[in-house]
Order: structure tokens, then C-alpha cells, then sequence
């Protein structure tokens, strides 16, 4: 028979299921609009900026390309100054040979039987002196149109360099920002497309929405559960269940629920008077038990004390052994003690032989090094490669200096450099070697010391260019600068003018040559002076 608990118990449960399905309904239906309202419309609302922002991106991708062309146009202009600066090199190696050319023709007008390179007539004094003069002039205007060029080509290479610099920054920095629009671009198209997307699928948010509000506001949810509840509902009204008669059955439950303890509490006090009548008879009986085991404890114990005042020579011969059994042990001690020392030293003396294998060892190899460093410490000593090297480098010297000291002496004068032994080292016991400088002439040969001031002079030029050749071949250092100061006054106006001309003569293999002198005849072998003129208020310079 159902009752009416059991009835109303099941529309609690359907109700609950019911409350908790429309509850379900609703939070979908917050969860759709809050999608809605917060993401989708938003996305819609963002597609018109996005769009004008990717216009703009690609605005800006196609200035860069712009950009690019006039990079081209930058890259082309270049590209023109290397091939001017390349063409005024070639100029400079043509106005070189003509200049070497002009230079072997006016040496040739130096002969007193010159012809004229015409008609091959013997020249006269003034024929020779009108004909230097040309081509003294056309030197001239061959060595300024060398230095404007070479002035050309460094602005040339400078500007070139500079402006490769820059087009490298500039393609850098365009392809930085290429990248970085071309990656803008791609994440903008990607976010319209996302909101595109998002667009499209407002209409079908907007129709489930619909459906889900009309089924929340016309409870069209859990039909078989809500009818089921209805059942239930009948059902309790046929049975005629009265509120009142069941508030006073309630009363009277609630006024006889004390009793109940109280009968509780009794049921309880007998069960603990059993347990506590099992535990006295329990105890009794161990009891007994143990009185039992006391008696025959007491008698163990009288046997006992019978046999040990037997046992007193035993005693004895225990007390005995136990001394002999210390004596013992006190001789295992010592006797460990002792292996462990001997064993330490034996440890000791294992490692010590490895120490000696390993000292021997590098004894061994420090021999083989020190052998290898006395045969370095002798090849790159005094007597080894230096000196090689050395042996090497004189005929160079003499070759170069013969060569210029044949300029500045009409070939009157020629160098010998020839190595031989010096004084003994003290410290190595060994001759050092000494450079033994001999100069022939039309007297014949002599060392370096018997020759006057003006002599001296131009043989020391010679040694000097030749060894500053020698040092910046070996150093692979261009000679950019050459500083002649003074050492003129030891000359003739004849010396002081091959002097000039060896000057001239080695001006292509150096940027520039700088000369400092007193002697205005001097001077004016030159065409681009810088003048020192003191004042009252001090030192001043001028260009001239």
C-alpha cells in the first residue's frame, strides 16, 4: 500500500529534478548571451577597424617597396663612383708612364752629345735648356694632374664606403620592417577572419537563444517528470491526508521520545553488569594460576641455591679464565695496533714509489723539453735565424742603396755591406757579428768614416730609404709618410739638386713626402710648402 511518505518523497525528488533541469535551461541561456554580448558582437563591431587597419599595413608595405627602388637608384650611383674611381686609377698608371717616359727623355738631355729626337741633330746648350724646360713642365702638369686624381679617387673610395654603409643600414632596417608589417598583416588578416567567423555564427546563436527562452517560459523541459509530479499530486488528494491529524501524531511522538532513552540507558547499565561479572570470575581464575606458578617458582629456587654453594670452586676457575681471557685480549689489541702501523707504512711507502715513478717520469720528460728548447733557444738566437735572416736582408739593403746612392752621386758612389765578427759575447762566449759599411768611389774604397759631412749625409739617406723599405716589406706595412729634416746646408746646389730628384724619383711609393729645410733654393723644388714665419706675438704657417 503507498503511503503517503513514500508519495510525498517522490514529489520531493521530481520537483528537485525539475528545479535543477529548468535551472540547466537558464544558465545555458546566461551563458549564450554572455558569449554574445561579450565575444561574438564585439568581433562583429572590431571587423570594420581591423579592415582599415590591414589598408594600412599594406599602405605602409608598399612605401617600403617604394623605398626599395630608390635604394636601386642609391645603389646604382655607386656603383658609377667605383667605376669612375676605377677609371681614374687607370688614368693615374698612364700619367705614371708618361711621367717615367718624360723622366728618361730629360736624363737623356743631360748627355753634352744629346741629338734632337726629330731629326736626330746634335743639340745645342740652349736647345737642351729650352727642351728641359718642356718637359720639366710637362712633369709638372703630369704630377698635378696625378695628385688631383689620387685626391679624386679617395673622395671617391670615401664616398663609395659611406654610401655602402648606408645602404647596408637602410636594407637592414627595410627588411626589419618588411618582416614586421608582413607579420602584422598576417596576424590582422588572421583576426578578421577569426571575427568573420564569429559573425557568422550570430545567427545561429541568436535562433538557440529563441528556442531555449520559449521552452524556459513555456516549461517545455522534463514533460515526463512534471507529469509524474501531477500524478503524485492527485493521488495525495485522493487519499485524504489531513495536516492536522498528522501535527498531532507528531506531538505525541516527540513526548514519548524520552522514555525511549531512558530505556536506552538500562539496556546499556545490564550489558556493562554482565562484562563486569565475566571479568571477576576471569580474575579468580588466574588467581589460582599464579599462586600455582609461585609454588613451583619457590622450589626451582631452593635447587638452585643448593647447586650454587656447590659451584664456588667453579667460581674460581671462571674468575681465572676471565683474567687470562683480558690478558688475551689486551695482547690482540697491541698485536692490531701493530699491523695497522705496519700496514699504514706500507701505504705510505706504495705511494712514495708512485711519487717516484711520476718524479722520474717528468724528470724524463722535462729532459726532452729542455733539449727541444736548448735547440729553439739556438735556432732563434743570435747565430740562428736572426742571423739568417739578417744574411738575408743585406743584399737587399746594398741592392736598394746602390740604387739610390747611383742617383744621388751620378753612379760615382756605391755601397758595401759585408757581415764579419765582432767582439766576444760574455755572456755566451761566442764572436757576435758586426755590419762592416764600405763605400767605393773614383778614389776607391773606404769605410764610412773618412767622408765629409755631404758625403756622409747622402749615404746615410741611401741606407736609411732602403732599410725603411726592407722593414715595411717584411712587416707587410705600407710607407705612407717620409720625414727628411735638414742635412741640405752639407750640400752643393749640385747634390742639393740630386737630392731634389731622388726625392722626386721615389715620391710614387710614398702618400706623401715631407721635407724641413732652411734653404730657399731648396724651397722651391717644391710646389706645395708649408712656410714657419715668426712675428712678434709668436710662430705662425701659411700654404703656399
Amino acid at each position: 500500500m503507498v503511503t503517503i511518505r513514500k508519495l510525498e518523497s517522490d514529489a520531493g525528488k521530481l520537483e528537485k529534478y525539475i528545479a535543477l533541469e529548468e535551472r540547466e535551461l537558464k544558465s545555458k541561456i546566461e551563458h549564450l548571451n554572455d558569449i554574445l554580448i561579450s565575444d561574438l558582437i564585439p568581433a562583429a563591431e572590431n571587423i570594420l577597424a581591423s579592415e582599415k587597419k590591414l589598408a594600412d599595413l599594406q599602405s605602409a608595405l608598399s612605401k617600403i617597396s617604394q623605398r626599395k627602388k630608390c635604394l636601386g637608384e642609391e645603389e646604382s650611383q655607386r656603383q658609377s663612383m667605383v667605376v669612375d674611381a676605377n677609371q681614374l686609377e687607370l688614368e693615374n698608371k698612364a700619367v705614371l708612364d708618361e711621367m717615367e717616359q718624360t723622366r728618361k727623355r730629360f736624363d737623356l738631355l743631360d748627355d753634352s752629345e744629346a741629338s734632337c729626337p726629330v731629326c736626330d741633330q746634335p743639340l745645342g746648350k740652349h736647345s737642351r735648356d729650352h727642351l728641359k724646360g718642356e718637359l720639366e713642365n710637362q712633369g709638372i702638369k703630369g704630377r698635378r694632374k696625378y695628385r688631383e686624381n689620387q685626391f679624386r679617387i679617395s673622395e671617391l673610395r670615401e664616398e663609395t664606403k659611406k654610401s655602402e654603409q648606408r645602404l647596408s643600414n637602410a636594407r637592414t632596417l627595410l627588411t626589419k620592417e618588411n618582416d614586421e608589417l608582413e607579420k602584422a598583416i598576417f596576424t590582422v588578416e588572421a583576426q578578421i577572419a577569426a571575427c568573420q567567423e564569429k559573425k557568422a555564427t550570430i545567427p545561429k546563436i541568436n535562433e538557440e537563444l529563441r528556442s531555449l527562452s520559449e521552452r524556459c517560459e513555456k516549461k517545455n523541459f522534463s514533460l515526463s517528470e512534471q507529469s509524474q509530479l501531477r500524478d503524485i499530486e492527485r493521488s495525495i488528494l485522493n487519499l485524504g491526508y489531513d495536516n492536522g491529524r498528522h501535527a498531532d501524531l507528531d506531538q505525541k511522538v516527540r513526548n514519548l521520545e524520552p522514555f525511549g532513552d531512558l530505556f536506552a540507558q538500562i539496556e546499556q547499565a545490564a550489558e556493562r553488569r554482565r562484562s563486569l561479572r565475566e571479568f571477576i570470575d576471569s580474575n579468580a581464575e588466574s588467581s589460582r594460576q599464579r599462586e600455582f606458578e609461585i609454588n613451583g617458582w619457590n622450589s626451582t629456587m631452593h635447587s638452585l641455591k643448593s647447586r650454587l654453594s656447590e659451584s664456588s670452586e667453579i667460581e674460581k676457575a671462571l674468575s681465572s679464565s676471565r683474567t687470562r681471557l683480558e690478558e688475551l685480549r689486551t695482547e690482540l689489541q697491541s698485536a692490531i695496533s701493530s699491523r695497522d702501523v705496519a700496514q699504514n707504512s706500507l701505504r705510505e711507502i706504495e705511494t712514495f714509489e708512485k711519487e717516484i715513478e711520476m718524479l722520474n717520469k717528468q724528470i724524463l720528460e722535462d729532459s726532452n723539453e729542455l733539449e727541444i728548447y736548448e735547440e729553439l733557444a739556438a735556432a732563434f738566437g743570435r747565430n740562428g735565424i736572426q742571423a739568417l735572416m739578417i744574411e738575408r736582408a743585406v743584399p737587399q739593403i746594398e741592392e736598394t742603396a746602390n740604387e739610390l746612392l747611383g742617383k744621388l752621386t751620378d753612379n760615382r758612389m756605391a755601397v758595401r755591406l759585408q757581415l764579419k765578427e765582432g767582439r766576444i759575447d760574455r755572456t755566451t762566449g761566442l764572436r757576435s757579428e758586426e755590419l762592416d759599411i764600405s763605400i767605393s768611389d773614383e778614389v776607391g774604397t773606404r769605410s764610412y768614416e773618412t767622408f765629409s759631412g755631404g758625403e756622409a749625409f747622402r749615404i746615410d739617406f741611401a741606407i736609411r730609404i732602403s732599410l725603411s723599405k726592407l722593414l715595411a716589406s717584411r712587416s707587410g706595412a705600407p710607407l705612407p709618410i717620409l720625414f727628411i729634416d735638414e742635412g741640405f746646408g752639407s750640400q752643393d746646389s749640385s747634390g742639393q739638386e740630386r737630392l731634389t730628384e731622388v726625392i722626386q724619383s721615389i715620391q710614387p711609393e710614398f702618400e706623401k713626402i715631407i721635407v724641413i729645410t732652411h734653404i730657399d733654393h731648396m724651397k722651391e723644388s717644391f710646389e706645395e710648402r708649408i712656410e714657419v714665419l715668426k712675428t712678434e706675438h709668436g710662430s705662425t704657417f701659411q700654404l703656399v
